[in-house]
């Protein structure tokens, strides 16, 4: 089920304790525990699942938000955001990084969370910046000054360093204010998806590095063009967009460098189309 594994790498620093530690639906685990365990059956990693289980005030929210969507596909909304309450899925988890499915690392995961730098309570958030303007992750931007005013620079949150000790009651408190809102305007303040609540909440975060995070490669074909960058120059190369992804889409760009990983043992991907 590809799209719906989200992973968090814990202390990276530390090479020898490198863990992925792997959210998965309600109900899949086996199935996850299976697959893992015929595809990489000597991991030089460990690893572990965690499945993700909406509060039904959450719940409530989503099932109103993508009220269009049904099975699987709200499903994967659910999933998506789980990387906002990360803290419930692994309550040991301290400083993590943080990756989307459809990504492939090019370089050592702990050059990323060195260049994260040290976090404080004021600053506990990496990611790199992308040049979408925070108007556009609202509906209605007139109706969201006050948010738009307090973010700067955007960022893609499909890479992602934080710290969970510092997601404190008043961390969550301002997220669920900005459900609150999207509510209170039956669902039209805030786009689609987490990035733009990730982005309303957390306006003073740590820059990272264009590299570790090359992405839109999942968007209509010339747009990905447009965004195309020499390998050479990224550490992630990340099919964001959601027209694309490298395990349905044959001619994909850079799909070779997912197809490098795609014919391990035991990984049974879709078809091309």
């Amino acid at each position: 089920m590809p799209g719906v594994i989200n992973s968090a790498v814990q202390n990276s620093r530390q090479r020898e304790t490198l863990r992925f530690n792997i959210v998965v639906p309600t109900g899949q685990t086996e199935h996850f525990q299976a697959l893992l365990e015929t595809t990489f059956p000597s991991p030089q990693f460990q690893w572990r699942l965690g499945t993700f289980q909406p509060s039904a005030d959450l719940a409530d929210y989503l099932a109103h938000k993508y009220s269009r969507d049904r099975g699987e596909r709200l499903l994967g909304r659910f999933m998506q955001f789980s990387r906002v309450w990360l803290p419930q899925v692994f309550p040991d988890l301290t400083r993590i990084l943080y990756f989307d499915t459809d990504v492939v690392l090019l370089e050592d995961p702990a050059i990323l969370d060195q260049q994260a730098g040290d976090f404080n309570d004021q600053i506990f958030f990496a990611a790199v910046p992308h040049s979408r303007p925070a108007w556009l992750y609202f509906k209605k931007p007139w109706r969201a000054h006050s948010y738009i005013k307090a973010m700067g620079t955007t960022f893609n949150s499909g890479v992602m360093v934080t710290d969970l000790r510092f997601w404190t009651e008043a961390v969550y408190q301002r997220i669920q204010a900005a459900l609150d809102r999207d509510r209170q305007f039956r669902y039209r303040f805030l786009e689609p998806g987490d990035e733009a609540l990730l982005n309303a909440c957390f306006p003073n975060y740590r820059a990272l590095p264009k590299r570790w995070n090359r992405c839109g490669y999942g968007n209509a074909r010339f747009v990905a063009r447009l965004l195309a960058c020499d390998p050479q120059e990224a550490a992630i190369i990340h099919w964001s967009g959601g027209h694309h992804k490298p395990w349905n889409t044959h001619d994909i760009i850079y799909g070779d460098l997912w197809r490098r990983y795609a014919n391990l043992p035991g990984l049974l991907l879709p078809n091309p189309i």
